[in-house]
């Protein structure tokens, strides 16, 4: 082979090199970027270029990285090179359908959209808010052919009593009459997630999602607004949490360094994501309780201001405790004590706190958990697959410790069913409990009454008047019910049902019908979830 296909084949090779690379760096996330990359692809070109003396095997290089790392990266001073890239992103607006066709109504679309914000929060990079089509830089003979031109009126942020005026003249006071606007658009890997497992979740019959979020990697954004955003287009009512982790393993604590923040950062981000997003009324969508991840990974400080902070702002206050015996081990070296304890020092115990899984808790500790009103959230199919134990479920209901059901994460769960988890926890008590266990009626009502108690909501979790429309419907005439319904309050934790439910609404709005998905097309969530997954997993 002459000297130039080489130079040719290697080019062309290194062009798809990088393609890979910029793949597995978009699958990596919060990734931190090191020498040799993997894949039986990259690899084998690398040993090509190698082999033709166009590739040393010293560096790798990326020409893109996820907008999630890059205040990080810049920050560190990590290597990373930043080239000025020309270009708008814009969206496109069909003029020839009313009311779209009235250049006020398209004004007040444009004055309504704060692309500062846009851009410090959603892209996360380095870039500037653009009036048109051209991008500010751009020169032509040594000249800038965007200077001079206008800017139609438009500014960084949103404008928003311009906008409010010209729909007004647009014949639309304060939006009324105005169409509900449709938006197209792509969905990023982190809500392609979120939607996932929600989905799930509702096609079950959960209508209520809470989710203990305590990772936030540096650079990663708005991670509880993307949790919102997926929730509102499901149309599933959504608690989220600022979870937190500030003890990494330099400090006697198990996480990297790389998801910790200090208590300042915490606390601060807090405050705003509490101010953002939590919505107290009544039939709220949205919510959000402070959640730092465990005692064994967070400091007392962090635990302390947290308590303060969330009473400060009426919100509630979770956390893991008493999972395994190896973390009472753990508090009792550090600290001295018994978890429930230490946490009661901190302020943790009252009607607004409620503990995930809280196996390992001795009588005295039952007893103040009932005395104070301190809820515990049970996980039974996390806690057989970790072998972690079997929390005293009968014991807690007899002392009126407020419990809830939860089906915990995909690291120690491998679904997201609250159905199948009510006939775990039925049949695993009857096992280790006989006659003591709790009823199949009670597991249904440990999983929505008492699940709505824990968050705090009594306009949720059971069918009254006064409370919002919140339900699932499973029609009795299926094959495998039949002859089974003699008790229906009972048959979904003695009987089961596996796969979806019929119905499930939320909020009087139907989110499952037959079956499926209401408000999103099934299939290409399933296919945009099955990619993200095989890029992380080609890592």
């Amino acid at each position: 082979m002459t000297d130039r296909k080489k130079l040719i084949l290697a080019l062309t090779a290194i062009f798809t090199l990088n393609i890979m690379l910029i793949a597995l760096a978009q699958a990596a996330g919060a990734a931190t970027y090191e020498r040799g990359s993997s894949g039986e692809l990259v690899s084998e070109m690398q040993s090509r270029l190698k082999e033709w003396g166009y590739y040393s095997g010293e560096v790798d290089g990326i020409i893109s990285v996820p907008s999630s790392d890059y205040a990080r990266l810049k920050a560190e001073n990590a290597g990373l090179q930043v080239y000025p890239s020309y270009g708008t992103v814009y969206y496109n607006i069909n003029c020839s359908v009313e009311p779209y066709d009235d250049p006020l109504v398209r004004k007040a679309l444009c004055l309504a959209i704060d692309r500062q914000s846009l851009i410090d929060n959603v892209v996360q990079v380095d870039a500037e808010p653009a009036y048109s089509f051209l991008a500010p830089g751009y020169m032509v003979d040594g000249v800038d052919i965007t200077e001079g031109r206008s800017d139609y009126g438009l500014s960084a942020t949103a404008d928003v009593e311009a906008a409010q005026a010209a729909l007004a003249e647009a014949g639309y006071p304060n939006g009324e009459g105005f169409p509900t606007l449709q938006l197209s658009y792509y969905q990023d890997d982190t809500v392609s997630r979120i939607v996932e497992a929600m989905a799930e979740m509702l096609k079950t019959g959960c209508t209520t999602c809470f989710d203990h979020h305590y990772v936030f990697p540096a650079g990663c954004g708005d991670l509880i607004g993307a949790q919102f955003a997926a929730a509102e287009e499901l149309g599933m009512r959504m608690f989220a949490s600022r979870g937190s982790m500030d003890l990494s393993r330099k400090d006697g604590g198990l996480p990297p360094d790389s998801v910790v923040q200090t208590v300042d950062e915490i606390m601060k981000d807090s405050a705003r994501l509490i101010e953002t997003y939590h919505d107290p009324s009544f039939g709220s969508m949205r919510q959000l309780a402070l959640a730092p991840c465990s005692p064994f990974s967070v400091s007392a400080e962090l635990l302390r201001q947290s308590a303060i902070l969330a009473r400060q702002y009426h919100v509630r206050l979770h956390t893991h405790l008493c999972e395994t015996k190896d973390e009472e081990n753990y508090m009792l070296a550090r600290e001295g004590m018994r978890p429930l304890a230490f946490m009661q020092t901190l302020g943790w115990v009252g009607p607004d706190v409620w503990y995930a899984h809280g196996i390992h808790f001795n009588d005295e500790e039952l007893k103040l958990l009932a005395e104070t009103g301190t809820g515990v959230c049970h996980c039974p199919a996390s806690n057989m697959k970790l072998a972690s134990g079997i929390a005293r479920i009968p014991d807690m209901l007899k002392l009126g410790v407020p419990v809830g059901l939860g089906v915990d994460g995909s690291a120690s769960n491998d679904g997201s069913s609250l159905m199948e988890e009510l006939r775990t926890a039925f049949l695993l008590h009857r096992l280790n409990s006989s006659r003591e266990a709790p009823s199949g009626y009670d597991f249904l009502k440990i999983a929505t009454r008492g699940s709505a108690r824990l968050l705090g909501r009594d306009d949720i979790g059971s069918l009254s008047v006064g409370r919002c429309c919140d339900l699932f419907l499973i029609d009795s005439r299926r094959l495998e019910l039949v002859g089974a319904c003699y008790d229906p309050k009972a048959v979904l934790a003695t009987v089961g049902v596996r796969g979806p439910v019929d119905y499930t609404v939320v909020n009087g709005r139907i989110t499952v019908r037959e079956g499926r998905l209401a408000r999103i097309d099934e299939e290409a969530t399933a296919r945009e979830a099955r990619m993200v997954c095989e890029k992380y997993l080609e890592q």
